[in-house]
């Protein structure tokens, strides 16, 4: 057997000349080095400092250190995880390799490594007043990671110019909620307190009716500080009239677990109507449909920081009622899936009933409104310029299908197979065009024949690899190789076997996996590989349908002896049935000058007496139309109900 060729020998023997001066046998220096050559601490690093020239023997630096963290084998392979910021510098560079007339030793020859801190995410803050007796106010302080020691602080200052700076002494932990009230009365004796650790500026105090100003801050893994602020919050007591709200404020984000969860962070500027909060997580289908899920949130809980962490197999799985809510309106379905963009929004009344939706301030949002919650991929980047998958090509288990994304100006590269112990290439292309779809490229691999190896961009024939023929099973590596190293690599594995697919499912031939089909649809046989869809106009309960025999027409949901009055006078109140024929209540919501809520009303039937639940309608003391919104989620085989109640509301009723 041949002996198998290295990730730098094989890109080096073929660009030749171009790349190593001709002239003496002195070693060359590795190759398009970068200066510096940079990291961020946390990086997984695998660097090849070798000189470029085959059966080196013998590679190091007279002067100077690595980063703490890293080390370098005498091939010249720099690895491990960069644990400290600087600069460092190596100098006074030996190689020596089999061959080579001169010891490859050249003192001008230096290289820098720049190992950067980590990005200090951006703090979430929630402040607003809490319109209390003593002038109270709402803060509460998220940090996304750990903060270091000593570096959290806060600034309260308002419209006077007084600033109370506090160095905040914690502890503080990464995505724990830091939250609590506080007086104007106790802000201003903060500075006189024997563990206060700041300043206080300005002639005048904090006064009850100040417009107030808070920034937070804090550092991590020692980068430059990150800071939130927000400003223009006025802090007073109780007005004659409930003070009117604002936009909510939510963050979404996506925690990239093997969960496929995603969390929802969200505030409101003022105290909500008892019941009204509401979070909705909807999804968009690319057919027009819309999967939606809402939630009622507990009024203690709407009042603070609202923190919910969500995954689409919940959101599958049914209805169900999570900690800190108090009702929902849900709609089944099956499209709920890990990989696809959500949809959030939070909704509230004020206090004067005035309806409030983060949808109506954008610029508030930290990240909009649409997330996707995703799980980790099992790939090793140097960067996010760099990324490779490989799997079994459905045309034989000895041919690998590859998916490279990378800069067009990378080049040269090879895109190739290698064990997981070393990077000796089994099969390989090695690309030198800049030529690429939207940066992808995409190649076959093959362990038994030449012929089969080809990529979507030119490969000259010398420039396919072939150097052994391993079994085609068991677990391989795909790297992305250069000059400087590998730039990014995946695990995968050969060898698998087709699954059987029992009626139900469908088989995913490329995935070699098994996957329920979706309601509506169903299979009889196994290994089916296309699903069946039910008759015009009728669908099935649940995923995985395993016969025609599940489809049904939907029935409709409707609210037995539903009658309301066209006309109210003010203050008139009416009883409206809200009882399902599923023997489900209706979610309400009214708009308009009218209140609405549950109570029992009992009657007499054959003598008995008989509580229903029923909704009370108040109207109000202003003209108006009342619009009441009776929704119910799917349940089993009725469909969702959506009916709109109207009343006039007037002085003479009519």
């Amino acid at each position: 057997m041949t002996k198998k060729l290295s990730l730098i020998g094989a890109l080096l023997s073929l660009v030749g000349a171009s790349l190593i001066p001709a002239g003496s046998a002195q070693a060359a220096f590795a190759p398009w080095l970068p200066d510096p050559i940079v990291y961020t601490v946390g990086d997984t690093v695998s660097f090849d400092l070798g000189c470029g020239e085959n059966d080196v023997t013998n590679v190091y630096y007279q002067n100077g250190n690595l980063p703490d963290g890293l080390s370098m084998n005498n091939l010249g392979l720099v690895t491990g995880v960069p644990t400290t910021t600087g600069t460092f510098t190596l100098s006074g560079y030996h190689c020596s390799y089999n061959g080579g007339s001169y010891g490859g030793y050249i003192p001008s020859a230096s290289v820098t490594f720049q190992i950067n801190p980590v990005p200090t995410p951006t703090p979430i803050l929630v402040a607003h007043s809490l319109n209390t007796e003593d002038c109270s106010f709402y803060v509460g302080m998220l940090f996304p990671v750990l903060p270091d020691v000593g570096t959290v602080y806060s600034e309260t200052s308002n419209q006077a110019g007084t600033v109370l700076h506090s160095v905040l002494s914690g502890p503080f932990g990464a995505n724990q909620m830091q939250e609590g009230a506080i007086t104007i009365a106790e802000l201003n004796s903060q500075a006189t307190s024997p563990n206060f650790v700041g300043s206080l500026t300005g002639s005048e105090p904090f006064r009850c009716g100040d417009t107030l100003s808070i920034t937070v801050g804090y550092q991590h893994g020692g980068a430059p500080v990150a800071t939130q602020t927000i400003s223009g919050f006025v802090v007073d007591k109780p007005a004659d009239t409930p003070v009117t709200g604002g936009p909510p404020i939510q963050k979404l984000i996506a925690l990239n677990n093997d969960a496929c969860e995603f969390r929802v962070i969200a505030a409101l500027p003022t105290a909500p109507l008892p019941g009204s909060t509401k979070i909705t997580i909807n999804s968009y289908h690319p057919e027009g449909t819309v999967d939606q899920l809402t939630y009622t949130i507990a009024d203690n809980i709407a009042s603070g920081i609202m923190d919910f962490t969500f995954n689409p197999t919940d959101l599958s799985s049914g209805p169900s009622i999570p900690a800190g809510v108090v009702s929902q309106d849900y709609r089944v379905s099956s499209s709920w899936a890990c990989g696809a963009t959500l949809y959030v929004v939070v909704e509230y009344r004020d206090l004067l009933n005035n309806y409030f939706s983060s949808t109506w301030a954008p610029e508030l949002q930290v990240n909009g409104f649409g997330i996707t919650p995703t799980k980790p991929e099992n790939t090793t980047n140097n960067s996010s310029d760099f990324s490779i998958s490989a799997a079994q090509s459905n045309v034989g288990t000895c041919n690998i299908s590859v998916v490279a994304t990378l800069p067009d100006e990378a080049r040269p590269v090879a895109i190739g197979i290698t064990t997981v112990e070393n990077t000796d290439f089994i099969s390989a292309v090695i690309v030198y065009d800049s030529v690429s779809v939207n940066g992808v490229i995409t190649a076959n691999l093959s362990f038994t024949s030449k012929d089969a190896i080809f990529a979507n961009v030119p490969v000259a024939e010398e420039d396919k690899i072939l150097e052994s023929t391993p079994e085609c099973s068991g677990t391989f590596r795909a790297i992305i190789g250069s000059p400087a190293g590998i730039l990014a690599s995946t695990t995968f594995t050969l060898g698998q076997t087709m699954p059987t697919c029992n009626a139900g499912s469908i088989l995913d031939e490329e995935q070699y996996r098994c996957t329920e089909v979706e309601r509506g649809f169903f299979t009889t046989e196994l290994n089916s590989s296309t699903p069946i869809a039910c008759p015009a106009g009728m669908t099935t309960a649940t995923t995985a349908s395993k016969s025609v025999n599940d489809c049904y027409k939907p029935l409709v949901q409707s609210i037995v002896g539903l009658k309301a009055p066209k006309a109210l006078k003010f203050k008139g109140t009416t009883n409206l049935a809200i009882t399902t024929n599923t023997k489900a209540l209706a979610w309400f919501r009214v708009v308009g000058p009218c209140k609405a809520k549950l109570v029992n009303v009992v009657t007499k039937v054959k003598g008995k007496k008989v509580t229903t639940k029923m909704l009370r309608v108040t109207a109000g003391t202003k003209a108006g139309i009342c619009l009441i919104d009776l929704t119910a989620p799917t349940s089993g085989k009725y469909l969702d109900l959506k009916k709109v109640v109207q009343i006039k509301v007037s002085k003479t009723g009519k």
